[in-house]
């Protein structure tokens, strides 16, 4: 029988390597879960890392297509049809693509008898706090309401996305025709300005001869050019592979006052709602705290965080841990600390994600309503003393003339 090894949380938080015997990933899987752990990464025996399992080392879905397939997902299961037959039809609806090939998987699963939650987990594909979700929902029979509940976290969190996504379109055009009007004077107005110098035998101004310095290097050299580029950006992702830099940095951007405050309220609106979904969901706190933890995107607050599992575990309740860790706001803490009281920690949850995205939207705003001026005038500036240098060469040409 083929052995798999895997690593997975326990009920504790606490993350355990070990191997077993199983017929295929997807019964491993099912072991696994019935030993109540939850595995992050499986694979068989021997295998390389390169191999896809249980952790999402397959090509993940994208936001968009993952919220629509949960949302049909969620419309059909919603309607009382079985599992499979809501899969297929789901599947008819699907164009050939990943998406398609992602779903065939899962209803293949699904029909050799596996349970929703490990064909998902097997695709690699989901995210690990969809498969968490889908598990509970599956053990506490509200896999329809859970589905729901998921299908409205991924169209908000989608919303959010799109939003910027739009705000910074009129910038994008601003820089795109900015270095189209400079490529535009270096490539074709420069030259021929030199090239009057040159006829006169005399020096061009010294802007002239900077911009004829800077054509001859993208012209001549430009492999050099990209090569330097390749390596700067080899160099990067190799230094932020490294935790202790991927750390450090974010201790940085933490610690400038407008940018770490909004990367801070993001995440704090992330970890609450995370948290409050999987929790409606039916997943125990310590295995959803271990998932909201690890969504969070800034290394140093998930650095602080990461003990938060096995406090709770050790029943010290989710208050205490928090306002030691000190990383998120004071609000999310009192929040979470008045859900306890009164047993409301998803409402509260879900208020303070509420809080936190209205304002991280409204920063996004302002800040992209900031950038289209500031970029304007920067622009204006560059191109305009560009162009106004080019006119300085063109008034030295006709005094040269006039002599």
């Amino acid at each position: 029988m083929p052995k798999f090894t895997y690593r997975a949380y326990d009920a504790s938080g606490r993350a355990l390597d070990g191997e077993l015997d199983a017929p295929s990933l997807a019964d491993a899987l099912e072991r696994l879960t019935r030993q109540g752990l939850r595995p992050f990464e499986t694979r068989p025996a021997g295998a390389s890392d390169g191999r896809e399992s249980a952790s999402g080392s397959g090509r993940p879905l994208s936001h968009r297509a993952l919220a629509q397939l949960v949302h049909e997902l969620a419309t059909l299961v919603s309607a009382d049809l079985p599992l499979d037959e809501a899969l297929r039809l789901a599947l008819l609806n699907q164009p050939a693509g990943r998406t398609w090939t992602v779903l065939n998987k899962v209803l293949d699963g699904v029909l050799a008898g596996t349970s929703l939650s490990t064909a998902l987990a097997t695709t690699g594909a989901f995210p690990s706090y969809v498969t968490d979700m889908v598990r509970a929902g599956e053990s506490t029979g509200n896999l329809a309401s859970v589905l729901e509940e998921l299908s409205r976290h991924l169209e908000r969190t989608g919303d959010l996305r799109d939003k910027v996504a739009s705000a910074l379109v009129y910038p994008a055009v601003l820089m795109s025709m900015a270095l189209i009007a400079v490529a535009t004077i270096l490539a074709m107005l420069v030259p021929s300005l030199a090239g009057i110098f040159a006829d006169a035998n005399v020096d061009p101004p010294a802007t002239i001869r900077v911009l004829l310095a800077i054509r001859q290097i993208f012209a001549n050299d430009y492999l050099m050019v990209i090569a330097t580029v390749l390596a700067l950006s080899a160099a990067l992702l190799t230094l932020w592979r490294i935790p202790g830099f991927r750390l450090s940095a974010s201790r940085l951007l933490l610690s400038i006052p407008f940018i770490g405050r909004m990367i801070t309220e993001a995440d704090a609106a992330l970890f609450a709602r995370v948290l409050a979904v999987q929790l409606k969901g039916g997943v125990p706190l310590v295995g959803a705290l271990g998932t909201a933890v690890g969504l969070v995107r800034s290394a140093s607050i998930k650095s602080s965080l990461a003990g938060l599992a096995g406090e709770v575990a050790e029943g010290r309740g989710l208050t205490r841990p928090l306002s030691a860790a000190g990383v998120l706001p004071p609000l999310v803490v009192r929040l979470v600390k008045v859900g306890e009281e009164t047993g409301q920690l998803e409402r509260m949850l879900l208020h303070a994600a509420r809080v936190y995205e209205s304002k991280v939207e409204r920063n996004l705003e302002r800040v992209v309503a900031l950038i289209t001026p500031v970029l304007t005038i920067l622009i204006g500036i560059g191109v305009g003393s560009l162009v106004l240098s080019v006119m300085d060469a063109v008034f030295s040409i006709n005094e040269m003339v006039l002599r």
